[in-house]
């Protein structure tokens, strides 16, 4: 694994490729990025798919971030508008514990729009769709199946989506995900929850926690 200049947020991705390549790990490369944001700005999934080759599933659910994405990927690096032919899918989704409409809460500052929440109380509000993952399955099965890493970076929403996750039979190689200090309770519940699903921690950056599933260490 190949990380040149590292966009993720307290370089997640350089610690995890020291990990990867100093056992000689083969991942699938296929990244899940749930809260993939701008595709930049402390992106997990940004250096595998630039610098590795990486196919993704890259879900937002702030349609400016969307957007911007969308450009950077589609128009900016592959110049084109046709998004079949990029080798990654992207949507503009929140995911929920419901099909339908959510409303995203976002920062004042749109500079901090990886900060989008539906559950962090912020100023502006904006309504978008929203899914579970159960209906993310059914839009995409037929390429989600072993993905080498899962990335989850909601806002404070990681352990609902890994608790929905965790209730069907897909299990990711790596899962990358944050915990906030101030969701103590929330932290230990999500690393029961990992640790029950045979996933076991090996890496700690800054709030990004890294699992791994217990076949692979």
């Amino acid at each position: 694994m190949i990380i040149k200049d590292d966009k993720s947020q307290w370089k997640t991705m350089t610690g995890l490729a020291e990990y990867v390549n100093s056992k000689s790990m083969e991942l699938n490369p296929f990244i899940i990025d749930i809260g993939a944001a701008n595709g930049i700005l402390n992106s997990n999934s940004y250096n595998l798919i630039m610098d590795n080759n990486w196919s993704g599933l890259l879900i937002e659910p702030n349609p400016k971030a969307y957007d911007n994405m969308w450009q950077m990927y589609c128009l900016e690096t592959h110049g084109t508008k046709n998004k079949d032919e990029i080798g990654i899918v992207i949507m503009n989704n929140a995911i929920a514990n419901y099909n339908g409409k959510i409303t995203l809460n976002l920062p004042e500052n749109e500079d901090d729009d990886q900060l989008a929440s539906i559950v962090q109380n912020f100023p502006k509000k904006v309504i978008v769709e929203c899914i579970t993952i159960n209906e993310l399955f059914k839009r995409k099965n037929d390429i989600m199946q072993d993905p080498g890493i899962l990335s989850v970076d909601t806002e404070g929403y990681d352990l609902e989506v890994l608790k929905q996750w965790m209730a069907t039979t897909n299990r990711p190689q790596i899962i990358v995900t944050e915990s906030w200090p101030h969701l103590a309770y929330a932290n230990l519940e999500k690393m029961s929850l990992l640790k029950n699903a045979s996933y076991e921690k090996i890496l700690h950056f800054g709030e990004n926690e890294i699992f791994i599933k217990r076949n692979n260490v």
